[in-house]
C-alpha cells in the first residue's frame, strides 16, 4: 500500500493512523513516497507510523535523491540555480527509519537521481553523507536492506564511501545491490566485503557488472573475505561468462564462502564458457551447496548430448535447479522433452520463477514437463505473475501436473487479484 507525503498533506496524525491501519491483509509492504523532510506533515507520518499494522513487515521509502531550487528570469522561463540544489536524504529520513516499528524486519530503498545531476560530486558526497547518518539510525529489529532500486547515483569520495559502509548495522543479515552507482573499484569492494558483519547471511550483487572493479591478473578472491557463514549470494546477470578462466573465474569459484548454500548465477553468459571449463568450475563449488540458479544461459536449448554432459558436472549435493529459459525458441519440441528428461537424479525440485515462461504456452509447457524425471518431486511456480495468464492455461497448471509431482509453490503470483469463482474454477482442478 502507498502512502504519498504530498497526498496527505492535510491530515491530522490520527488520520493518518487510521490510513496505516487500513493496509489489507494481503499486502506485506507499505510504501511512503515523498521528500521526506521534516515539515509538518514528515513530523505527523513519523508520530503515526507505530501503528502500522502487524502483518506488515517491510517498508519501502520511495522519492527523488534531491529536488531543485527554481527560479524565473525576466522572460518566464524556468531556470535551475545550480548552488540551490538541494539533497533531502540525511537529517531528516533518517527520522522516519528510527521510528520504523518493531516488526518490521525489511527496509527497502528506492532513490532515483536527476540524471543531470549525475556527475555532482559534491551533491553525491552529500547522498552518500546522508545514507551514512540513515544506516546508524536503523533500529535493530531491521534484518534486511535492499538498494535493489538505487538508480542514476554517481562518483563520489572514497572517504564518504568508507563511512558508507562502514556504518552498515552488524544486526543485518541480508544486502541487495543492484546496479550499484557507489563508484565500484577493488578498494570500495573489499571495504565493503570487511564492514559487513558475520551475521550476514544473504548477499545480493545484481547487474552489477562486478569484474570490472578489477585490473586485469588482479588476484580476486575477495568473497573469502566475507563472512564465511554466509549461505545465499545472488550474481545474477553480471556477464561473469566473458571472463577468462585463469585469472577471473576460476579464482572467483574458488573464493566462495565454504558454507554457501545458495548461488545464483541467472543471465551471466555461461554459454561463452567451454564445457571443460565449466566442469572444471563446477567442481570448486562448495560440496555445501544445495541451490543453484543457472537459468537464462541457453543451456536448456543446448543439444541433448551437450546437455546431458553439462548436467552431469553438477554438485552431488544440488536438489534444487533453476535452468529454465525465457526464450526457448531455438529448441525443438522434442529438444526440449528430451533435455528435461536428462536432469540428474539428485535433482528434487525444479525451479521455473521470475516469468520465464510468461508468454509461453502453459500446457505446451506442463507436457514437456511430463517427461522430468521420476526423481523431481516439487514444481517451484513463485514469482510469474500467474494473474496475467489466461484462466483456462492457468488451470492447466493443475490438470497436467506430471503424477509425480507432490509439491507445488505459487507464491507471489498476485493470485489475490483473481475473484472467488476463479480461483474456485482453477483449485476444482487439483489432483488428489
Amino acid at each position: 500500500m502507498k502512502f504519498d507525503l504530498y497526498e496527505l498533506n492535510q491530515f491530522s496524525v490520527e488520520s493518518i493512523q487510521l490510513e496505516f491501519m487500513k493496509t489489507p491483509l494481503s499486502e506485506r509492504i507499505v510504501e511512503i513516497h515523498g521528500d521526506f523532510n521534516l515539515s509538518l506533515i514528515g513530523c505527523r507520518v513519523i508520530k503515526a507510523m507505530p501503528f502500522i499494522p502487524l502483518h506488515v513487515d517491510t517498508i519501502k521509502f520511495t522519492g527523488s535523491f534531491c529536488y531543485h531550487v527554481e527560479s524565473f528570469d525576466s522572460s518566464e522561463s524556468r531556470e535551475v540555480i545550480p548552488d540551490q540544489v538541494l539533497c533531502f536524504v540525511g537529517p531528516s529520513l533518517h527520522q522516519f527509519v528510527a521510528a520504523i516499528p518493531k516488526h518490521v524486519v525489511n527496509i527497502i530503498f528506492s532513490f532515483h537521481h536527476r540524471k543531470t545531476l549525475h556527475d555532482n560530486q559534491q551533491l553525491n558526497n552529500q547522498i552518500c553523507e546522508g545514507f551514512t547518518e540513515v544506516f546508524h539510525k536503523i533500529p535493530a529489529n531491521v534484518c534486511s536492506l535492499d538498494f535493489s532500486e538505487m538508480r542514476d547515483f554517481g562518483h563520489t569520495d572514497n572517504q564518504y564511501l568508507s563511512d558508507l559502509y562502514q556504518s552498515l548495522p552488524s544486526t543485518v543479515k541480508s544486502i541487495k545491490l543492484h546496479k550499484i552507482r557507489w563508484a565500484i573499484t577493488v578498494d570500495n569492494l573489499e571495504q565493503v566485503f570487511q564492514a559487513v558483519s558475520r551475521n550476514l547471511r544473504t548477499l545480493h550483487l545484481e547487474d552489477c557488472d562486478f569484474l570490472t572493479a578489477f585490473p586485469a591478473q588482479h588476484p580476486i578472491y575477495f568473497f573469502a573475505r566475507v563472512n564465511p557463514n554466509l549461505e545465499s549470494l545472488v550474481l545474477k546477470g553480471n556477464k561473469i561468462g566473458n571472463y577468462p578462466l585463469e585469472h577471473y573465474l576460476e579464482p572467483l569459484f574458488s573464493s566462495f564462502p565454504p558454507r554457501l548454500k545458495h548461488l545464483s548465477l541467472n543471465e551471466n553468459q555461461l554459454f561463452n564458457i567451454s564445457l571443460n571449463d565449466l566442469n572444471h568450475l563446477f567442481k570448486c563449488l562448495p560440496t555445501t551447496l544445495e541451490h543453484l540458479e543457472i537459468a537464462n544461459n541457453f543451456f536448456l536449448t543446448l543439444p541433448t548430448s551437450v546437455f546431458s554432459t553439462l548436467m552431469k558436472m553438477l554438485p552431488v549435493n544440488i536438489h534444487t535447479l533453476s535452468i529454465f529459459e525465457s526464450d526457448v525458441s531455438n529448441a525443438t519440441r522434442q529438444q526440449l522433452i528430451d533435455n528435461f528428461s536428462m536432469l540428474p537424479p539428485q535433482i528434487k525440485t525444479l525451479k521455473i520463477s521470475g516469468g520465464h515462461f510468461l508468454g509461453l504456452n502453459m500446457i505446451s509447457l506442463l507436457l514437456h514437463l511430463n517427461q522430468l524425471p521420476a526423481t523431481v518431486e516439487c514444481l517451484d511456480f513463485s514469482d510469474n505473475q500467474l494473474h496475467l495468464v489466461k484462466l483456462d492455461e492457468l488451470s492447466s497448471l493443475f490438470t497436467y501436473l506430471p503424477v509425480n509431482i507432490h509439491r507445488l509453490k505459487i507464491s507471489n503470483n498476485h493470485l489475490c487479484c483473481l475473484d472467488s469463482d476463479q480461483i474456485a474454477y482453477i483449485f476444482q482442478r487439483l489432483p488428489y
